[in-house]
């Protein structure tokens, strides 16, 4: 945990609401995976609540499906407790759902940041856990494009997937266009 990771708005969330845990960009800057300081405090639950307001801060509210709400922790500082998700958790909601985290870009970076804290092994795990496939091909690609691949590869190959999946949810829902640009290198002579 940083010093600029503690907010007195964590204390609030449990006077607010009782099934919960902070997470995605909130438990990024929390854990100093990011050095970005939301501007909304990220609420996890099982419970459907209303965003709202409190003086200069406000609260959002992401609903979880019961079976995807796990992976969090109890913090205690400053007199007081809450609950956030942990390392491991916080990257595979950002995976999860990236526009709560600033995009796939800050979830990379997270892992980037942490990589010398976080379990893989847990990392690995609670993606699968989510039971949705395309976290888990998220988090094995930033682990492959950072060069991390090596801490879960005995798991990853086992369980690769066939097919294609959009990879940032955020980004445009066009191809590539890798086909066109191969067909078009690969001309042939009109002679």
């Amino acid at each position: 945990m940083t010093d600029h990771g503690l907010r007195f708005q964590n204390f609030i969330v449990p006077y607010i609401i009782d099934i919960y845990y902070i997470g995605f960009w909130t438990a990024l800057n929390y854990w100093g995976m990011t050095e970005q300081v939301p501007h909304v405090v990220f609420v996890a639950t099982t419970q459907r609540k209303r965003d709202l307001e409190f003086g200069d801060t406000q609260f959002e509210f992401i609903t979880l499906a019961k079976k995807k709400f796990f992976g969090f922790v109890e913090e205690k500082a400053a007199g007081g407790s809450f609950y956030i998700s942990s390392k491991e958790k916080t990257i595979v909601d950002c995976m999860l759902y990236p526009k709560y985290c600033g995009g796939l870009d800050e979830a990379f970076k997270g892992i980037w940041n942490a990589r010398d804290k976080l379990d893989f092994m847990n990392l690995f795990e609670y993606s699968e856990r989510t039971n949705v496939n395309v976290v888990t091909r998220r988090v094995c690609y930033a682990l492959e494009l950072l060069g991390l691949e090596r801490k879960i590869s005995a798991k990853i190959i086992p369980g690769r997937q066939k097919g294609y999946m959009w990879l940032d949810p955020l980004g445009p829902k066009k191809s590539a266009g890798i086909f066109q640009k191969v067909r078009t290198y690969h001309k042939p002579d009109k002679r």
